[in-house]
């Protein structure tokens, strides 16, 4: 059986997206500030030590969104029909979950990532739902 060009597009999508993101996250956590200026440095480390509190609820919520978010990139990567709305409504609950951060700081390469992803996830779910990929969905 011949995979179609647009399904491995759409699959290519999925997988830059988590090239990306593992750029991000190594970026995040060995190079946090790496591109921020030195004056704006010591604002940061004022308050990085100060605790935050959550409320519960939108961390139990934020936590589930991630758990789905993620598992469903490995669903619509399977062309599974369901998973492409689970995979939308669970991006929608993680960016209102994100609007809790209180204090979070990003410099210009973090912003670049974000954006670069949002882009690719756009691209994902426009073709999920929208392309010819929408119709091999099972």
């Amino acid at each position: 059986m011949k995979i179609d060009n647009d399904i491995l597009i759409f699959r290519r999508l999925i997988k830059y997206y988590f090239l990306i993101f593992i750029i991000f996250v190594i970026k995040g956590i060995y190079f946090p500030d790496a591109f921020v200026p030195d004056d704006l440095q010591f604002v940061i480390r004022k308050y990085e030590d100060e605790v935050m509190e959550y409320s519960y609820p939108i961390l139990i919520a934020g936590i589930f969104a991630v758990i789905f978010y993620i598992f469903s990139f490995l669903m619509i990567y399977k062309l599974k029909k369901n998973w492409r709305l689970i995979h939308l409504i669970s991006l929608i609950i993680l960016m209102v979950c994100l609007l809790e951060l209180r204090f979070s700081f990003v410099d210009s390469f973090d912003y670049f990532l974000e954006g670069i992803m949002f882009m690719i996830n756009g691209g994902i779910l426009s073709l999920a739902f929208f392309g010819n990929v929408s119709k091999k969905f099972k």
